[in-house]
């Protein structure tokens, strides 16, 4: 009997450079696949890993101070509230430089996480430049993870990514469920993830929503401070909720 192949392992759930808590003596290098990712913030206007905010259309509108961004090379736009400041997804130094002329601590905070690299299945990056965390050194942040998903449907799509989140060192209290987004069918994952931080241990709400169309899987991923959470949540769904296929 034919089997779906599995998807690949997953980059990070939380803003690269803190890694999950592990076992072994020795740090854990981090992953690259779909489910997990978390990172960066406005946008560079160009096709192919950045961004352009175009007007929106009846079928896209937005709250007001909301603007869209259209990732064309993949097919999805999503909306970013004010405050919320996306970056190249492939190169580190303009991410930082664009951080860095909205809130230098930020960029500070991101470059010391991120280090020189981006994952190459990271399509959008996002933080929240005014967010109360940065004052216990997290970014409360948000991106897209595109992954293949020829030939299967959402609660495959769901399955497959929930396999590999369980075996996510650190990760707990994972909980799932089927969701409807304006896009469609969707699966929403939420759970905590303690992370090795330049502070110490730390741990990260994750919240994320999946979807399917096409030849692709989409993983929009939001992570915070389980603190901040309550203030968050609403957002992360508003923000969910613009998600559009081009």
């Amino acid at each position: 009997m034919d089997e779906t192949p599995p998807l690949p392992l997953p980059p990070e759930l939380v803003p690269p450079g803190m890694a999950p808590i592990s076992d072994s003596p020795t740090p854990t290098p981090r992953r690259i696949g779909p489910i997990a990712a978390a990172v960066v913030v406005i946008a560079l206007a160009a096709v192919g890993g950045t961004l352009i905010f175009k007007r929106t259309s009846d079928r896209d509108k937005l709250e007001p101070g909301w603007r869209r961004a259209r990732v064309a090379a993949e097919g999805f736009s999503l909306g970013m509230p004010p405050g919320w400041r996306s970056v190249s997804t492939t190169n580190a130094d303009k991410a930082f430089e664009a951080l860095r002329s909205a809130n230098p601590q930020l960029a500070d905070l991101v470059k010391d996480q991120l280090g020189a690299s981006l994952s190459s299945l990271i399509k959008l990056l996002a933080f929240d430049t005014r967010s109360p965390t940065l004052a216990q050194q997290f970014a409360t942040n948000m991106n897209v993870v595109v992954a293949p998903a020829a030939g299967i449907g959402i609660d495959t799509f769901l399955e497959q990514n929930l396999a590999q989140l369980r075996k996510t060192p650190g990760l707990a209290n994972v909980e799932s469920k089927r969701v409807d987004l304006p896009a469609g069918p969707a699966g929403q994952v939420t759970s905590q993830l303690t992370v090795n931080a330049p502070g110490g241990a730390q741990q990260v709400a994750i919240t994320q929503y999946l979807v399917v169309n096409g030849q692709k899987g989409y993983i929009m991923s939001f992570s915070t401070l389980p603190t901040s959470m309550p203030a968050y949540v609403d957002l992360f769904q508003q923000i969910a909720e613009t998600f559009r296929f081009e």
